[in-house]
């Protein structure tokens, strides 16, 4: 089995090189996202299911970002800087080497204390 960190540095260079076939090897096929954004991504306004979706929406958020592997909420996760600010973290679950579940968080009032 993979383990957490492992899988989220290969997160990292999937999404920076923005390669969807690379991220979609790391999804587990009933992946859910959920997107933490204080309204400022209504298309992610409730979770998004599925390899497709998820890989779109995901890339979409982060592709050619600086993103770090990173200790969220005690576990291997992603944070995302531009011009030299946190503007997303991002943590997994992973059963048998796959994401499962995808938290991205990119609201300000929640992205604060990062900065």
């Amino acid at each position: 089995m993979l383990d957490d960190e492992f899988v989220a540095h290969r997160f990292r260079l999937a999404c920076e090189s923005g390669s969807a076939a690379g991220l979609s090897l790391l999804l587990d096929p009933d992946v859910t996202a959920f997107f933490d954004s204080g309204g400022t991504l209504p298309r992610a306004a409730r979770p998004i299911c599925g390899i497709a979706e998820t890989t779109t929406a995901v890339l979409d958020l982060l592709v050619g970002a600086a993103i770090s592997v990173q200790s969220v909420n005690g576990r291997a996760g992603l944070v995302v800087r531009c011009c030299d600010r946190v503007s997303a973290v991002a943590s997994f679950s992973v059963c048998a080497g796959l994401v499962t579940e995808i938290w991205l968080v990119v609201n300000p009032d929640k992205l604060r204390h990062w900065n």
